[in-house]
């Protein structure tokens, strides 16, 4: 899907057919806010509850597929990304794939049929909080007895998914220092975090997204439809990348009548980017 807030650029969350019989679902990368991806790109963090949410709300499919590639991220984000696939009114298929940590393994837990790629590997563990300044015992020990009340309601939300008791579980996740360590997919099996092992390679699968290559130059040309729409006549263009150079009068004629030529050279190029990445990338050269 696209962001069409003045840029064009992919979010994580991709959903495609939404309205067909079968939705597919890609999560991949961090999820909830980035703050550190935020300060390097300056681009809003796109994993989050409130991207998916209206996402979620235009799927009218009978079966939802939920891709997951992820080390994790921001707790509340993977909690409440599982309640709403959960109270979805469809079939969910979550196919946990690579190495999949932390929230993602909760959005694991959402599927009506849980799944987990033979190749793929998880990882649960104790609660973990991030900060900076000064800390003094009475917020230190606030902390602790916080992330005593977390872990022991994740432990309950596992254990009613799973076959392992709570100690058992907390055993687990206390692993490694209490970061856990990685399972196979085989240990999932066993220990009922996933209803069943699925081979990607397998074509009789039906819940294994195939990337036909007829949906990838389907996106490319509806991307490329987006940015002749967005951007129509030259004047518009301009007025975009030069608007503070217009208002004061100093883009001259030929640098106008370049854009021209560019933006008609970017229409006819066929390739699947706006063509205002397309000129701005040539000017810049």
């Amino acid at each position: 899907m696209m962001n069409t807030n003045g840029a064009y650029r992919p979010l994580n969350f991709n959903i495609k057919n939404a309205a067909d019989d079968t939705a597919v679902i890609d999560i991949d990368g961090f999820i909830g806010r980035d703050i550190f991806e935020e300060w390097m790109t300056g681009k809003p963090s796109p994993n989050t509850v409130e991207n998916l949410k209206n996402k979620l709300r235009e799927i009218t499919a009978k079966k939802v597929i939920v891709n997951i590639n992820s080390p994790g991220g921001d707790l509340n984000d993977g909690l409440v990304i599982m309640e709403m696939l959960q109270s979805k009114s469809a079939e969910v298929v979550t196919n946990i794939q690579g190495f999949s940590a932390s929230a993602a393994t909760v959005i694991g837990q959402a599927g009506t049929t849980r799944r987990m790629s033979e190749n793929a590997f998880m990882l649960i563990h104790r609660v973990m909080f991030g900060f900076c300044g000064y800390l003094n015992q009475n917020t230190m020990y606030d902390m602790i007895q916080d992330a005593e009340v977390i872990d022991t309601q994740l432990i309950k939300m596992y254990r009613k998914q799973s076959s392992l008791k709570e100690d058992e579980i907390a055993d687990l996740m206390d692993e490694g220092g209490g970061y856990g360590r990685w399972i196979t997919a085989e240990d999932a099996l066993e220990f009922g975090f996933i209803d069943e092992i699925y081979d990607p390679a397998d074509e009789s699968d039906e819940d294994v997204d195939r990337l036909e290559g007829e949906d990838v130059e389907n996106m490319k040309r509806n991307v490329r439809e987006l940015a002749i729409q967005g951007m129509k006549g030259s004047e518009e263009f301009v007025n975009a990348f030069f608007g503070k150079e217009l208002q004061s009068g100093k883009v001259t004629e030929k640098k106008s009548n370049k854009v021209k030529e560019l933006q008609e050279e970017a229409d006819s190029a066929g390739e699947a980017r706006t063509r205002n990445l397309i000129i701005k990338q040539k000017l810049e050269v």
